[in-house]
């Protein structure tokens, strides 16, 4: 299968797009590939964008138009960095508020987003195809670079979201395409 990307044609920055990704659909134990589904890469900006009105929360609404609504999504997000991979497993997966000196109201907000145990477990089974050690927190949330561009992308919190954790100075094989996983990372 051919891997490509390339930059949206409208105005909309800090978007790379990737085409031709297989959708994972959760249906009880299994998943399965089902449709295409778009592949983001976006910048979170300040925790303090989850109120909107600014520029970034315009371009994610702008964006937010275009997508069709994924089976779940798989979140990478750099404020959740672990040695090897690790999988959130939480099947209501908490907002987590990872930041310090903002406003109260900043902590008030919640993205009560379900989680997919089911998917998690199959990011797992897949890497460890891929002879790539990796494991499961059933206990991991979601921190503020997940959470804050999804409250405008998917403001109704009804898509599964499952994050991964990302390595620091390591060079892991991308998931996207040998596992044809559609992700969102920050």
């Amino acid at each position: 299968m051919h891997w490509r990307q390339k930059r949206h044609k409208t105005r909309l920055p800090q978007v790379a797009w990737g085409i031709g990704k297989p959708r994972l659909h959760a249906t009880g134990k299994s998943i399965i590939m089902t449709r295409k589904q778009d592949v983001l890469f976006l910048s979170h900006g300040s925790p303090m964008t989850a109120f909107g009105g600014d520029e970034l929360t315009q371009v994610w609404s702008a964006l937010s138009a275009q997508l069709s609504r994924p089976a779940a999504i798989l979140v990478v997000s750099a404020h959740w960095t672990t040695r090897l991979p690790v999988i959130g497993g939480s099947p209501l997966p908490e907002t987590i508020h990872d930041f310090g000196g903002f406003p109260e109201a900043l902590y008030a907000l919640d993205y009560p987003a379900p989680g997919s145990p089911a998917l998690a477990q199959r990011i797992r089974q897949l890497l460890s195809d891929a002879n790539i050690t990796a494991g499961i927190d059933a206990s991991r949330g979601l921190d503020h670079g997940a959470w804050v561009p999804l409250r405008t992308l998917f403001p109704e919190a009804d898509v599964p979201v499952v994050p991964l954790s990302v390595q620091p100075g390591c060079c892991a094989p991308p998931l996207r395409p040998r596992f044809g996983i559609g992700a969102l990372g920050w």
